[in-house]
C-alpha cells in the first residue's frame, strides 16, 4: 500500500486489501465534507490519519487535485460503491459480515440496517451477514458515548467484515476506539449513508451525474441533504485549498531548551526516525484555547516526564518551518515559540515518551550542534544566542 496524496492534511490513499491478514484493520472514507470537519477540528484529523486505509469518496477530491496540477486520485470509490467490492471479497473468501449502524426506521419499523443487510443477503445468498441491534454512537467534547456494550455485541457475531453507518465523527473515532478491542474482524469500513442506499431509503443519483460529480446536485434535490452541507462540500472546501495553497498556516508550538546547572542542554533522540539519528529539543503544540506558558509546562511532563523545571524566559524571535509531508497533516508547518527552562531534578524524574522518543542525554553546550539534528540547528541558534545575553 502506498500513501497517494493529502488535502488539507488528511491523507488519501490507493486501495488496498486487508482481508487475507488475521488482524484488525480500519477504512475511513473520506468526501470534501470529512475533510473540511477535519480542517475545523485538529483532533478529528489526527483520526483520520491513524486509519489504515483514507479512501476518496467524492468527485471534488479529483478535480482539486488536478486544478492545483498534483497526483491524481487513481482510485475513488463512493462508500456503496466500496460496500460492493468489499462484500463480494468477503463471499469469495466466507467470511463473515456484521452492519453496525443504520437505525433509521421503515413505516414498517424495520431498520435501515437491516433491510440493507436482507438486501445483500439476496444478492449473495451464501453469505454470512447479521445486524448489531442498537448500533448508535455519539461523541461529546470528542469522547465517544456508546448507548450500550456496543464492542461485546460487535465480537458476539464473530464478523471478519465490519461495515458501521454512522454519521462523521463519530463513525470515524468509533472504528479507532475499536482497534485494540475486536481481535476477530479483519477490516472494519465506515460507510455512511450506504445503508440507505442499500435498502432503498435513499434513492442514488442516475449513473450519469455521478461520472460528472454532481450526485452532490442530486442530494440537494431528491436525498434530504441540507444546502448548508452542500455548501461546505461545494463551496468552501475548494475555496479553502486554494486559499491555503496560496496562504499556508501553521501551528502554533513550543520548544524547551532544557538547561541544568552543568550548562548541558536536554536532547531526545526521536523514535521513528531511521535512517537518521534525529536528536532534538523538546517539542509539542498548542491546544486550541490553551496558555502558551501552560501548554510549555504540559508538553514537557509528557515528553520528558518531568516537571522540575522553572522557565527562565522566552526567546523574543519565534522559528518557523514547512512540513515536507505535510499532506499528514493540517497544517504546513509549525511556529515555535521558544523557551529556556531550567531543569532542578537530580536526573532520577526524567523518562521520555515512548511515542515520541526512544532515548536521552544531557549535551554541553559548546557540542550541542554535533549532536543535535542540522533540520534542528537554526531554531537552538536562536535559543543559544538569547542564553548568552543574559549570562
Amino acid at each position: 500500500m502506498q500513501h497517494q496524496t493529502g488535502i488539507l492534511g488528511i491523507r488519501i490513499d490507493n486501495i488496498s486489501a486487508f482481508l487475507d491478514t488475521q488482524r484488525y484493520h480500519w477504512i475511513a472514507t473520506v468526501n470534501p465534507e470529512i475533510i473540511m470537519a477535519a480542517y475545523d477540528d485538529v483532533l478529528y484529523s489526527e483520526v483520520l490519519n491513524l486509519s489504515d486505509l483514507n479512501i476518496a469518496d467524492g468527485a471534488g477530491l479529483e478535480y482539486i487535485q488536478l486544478l492545483l496540477g498534483k497526483p491524481t486520485i487513481k482510485h475513488r470509490y463512493p462508500g456503496i460503491d466500496l460496500v460492493h467490492y468489499i462484500i463480494k471479497q468477503a463471499h469469495k473468501k466466507k467470511l463473515t459480515v456484521a452492519l453496525f449502524g443504520g437505525m433509521e426506521t421503515f413505516p414498517n419499523g424495520t431498520t435501515v440496517g437491516e433491510v440493507a443487510a436482507q438486501t445483500l443477503q439476496a444478492q449473495y445468498p451464501n453469505l454470512h451477514i447479521t445486524t448489531i441491534p442498537g448500533g448508535t454512537v455519539t461523541t461529546k467534547n470528542n469522547q465517544l458515548i456508546l448507548s450500550e456494550d456496543e464492542v461485546t455485541k460487535i465480537n458476539t457475531t464473530q464478523a471478519d467484515v465490519l461495515l458501521v453507518a454512522l454519521a462523521y465523527p463519530h463513525q470515524e473515532r468509533f472504528l479507532l476506539h475499536l482497534k485494540d478491542k475486536c481481535p476477530q474482524v479483519r477490516l472494519a469500513i465506515g460507510v455512511g449513508g450506504s445503508f440507505k442506499f442499500l435498502s432503498g431509503y435513499t434513492k442514488r443519483a442516475p449513473q450519469w451525474l455521478q461520472h460528472i460529480g454532481l450526485e452532490w446536485f442530486w442530494r440537494l434535490l431528491f436525498g434530504g441533504q441540507s444546502i448548508r452541507r452542500i455548501m461546505r462540500a461545494v463551496v468552501r472546501f475548494p475555496l479553502t485549498v486554494l486559499w491555503r495553497t496560496l496562504k499556508p498556516r501553521y501551528r502554533q508550538g513550543n520548544m524547551a531548551c532544557i538547561i541544568n546547572d552543568n550548562n548541558e542542554i536536554l536532547l531526545c533522540q526521536r523514535a521513528n526516525a531511521l535512517p537518521d539519528i534525529h536528536w532534538q529539543m523538546p517539542q509539542g503544540g498548542v491546544d486550541p484555547g490553551e496558555a502558551q506558558e501552560t501548554a510549555l509546562l504540559r508538553e514537557i511532563k509528557e515528553e520528558v516526564g518531568t516537571d522540575k523545571v522553572e522557565i527562565i524566559q522566552q526567546v523574543p524571535q519565534k522559528h518557523t518551518y514547512t512540513i515536507t509531508d505535510s499532506y499528514r497533516f493540517s497544517y504546513s508547518g509549525q511556529q515555535l515559540t521558544l523557551w529556556l527552562v531550567r531543569y532542578t531534578g537530580d536526573g532520577s524524574d526524567i523518562a521520555v515518551d515512548e511515542r515520541e522518543f526512544v532515548d536521552w542525554q544531557w549535551v554541553p553546550i559548546d557540542r550541542l550542534f554535533d549532536v543535535l539534528h542540522p533540520v534542528r540547528h537554526a531554531s537552538a541558534k536562536l535559543c543559544l544566542n538569547q542564553l548568552n545575553t543574559i549570562r
